[in-house]
């Protein structure tokens, strides 16, 4: 185990923002952690903020230091995704077409949650507004998205 840091974790299943205290050097010890918190994670995808790396194996190594954690949901109740369903074109497109349309789909979440965000008086949420909409933004170059 590593020295303790903090895990900031997005989800959008239950509270949006909580801060873990965490000395888990993989993805199955953090897990215990995120447990005991009682953050679920179960059915979803977990992706480093500051890497964009997926925790998919138990034994994936965890960042040094403090990092931020998103936890996405992957499946709806039938086993497709939301955009499977949404876009009748996705099982004609390309790998690379698939991914795009994705990111955009997930970017375009992240700003309405962010413009919904900035509407109310959170002060204090200021600061991880601006970072998820630079995230957001990151993501959109390394990907050529465009608005």
């Amino acid at each position: 185990m590593s020295t303790p840091r903090t895990v900031t974790v997005y989800n959008s299943v239950g509270q949006a923002k909580r801060e873990v205290t965490s000395s888990a050097d993989t993805w199955n010890q953090l897990q215990r952690d995120l447990d005991m918190a009682g953050i679920p994670y179960s059915q979803m995808k977990s992706v480093v903020g500051e890497t964009r790396n997926t925790l998919e194996s138990g034994e994936a190594q965890l960042p040094q230091g403090n990092f931020t954690l998103f936890l996405l949901p992957t499946k709806v109740k039938s086993g497709v995704s939301f955009f499977e369903t949404a876009n009748e074109d996705f099982w004609e497109m390309t790998e690379q077409e698939k991914i795009q349309a994705k990111l955009a789909e997930a970017i375009s979440l992240l700003q309405e949650v962010s413009a919904a965000v900035k509407t109310t008086n959170y002060g204090a949420l200021a600061p991880d507004v601006r970072k998820l909409a630079e995230q957001a933004d990151s993501i959109k170059r390394e990907f050529n998205i465009f608005d």
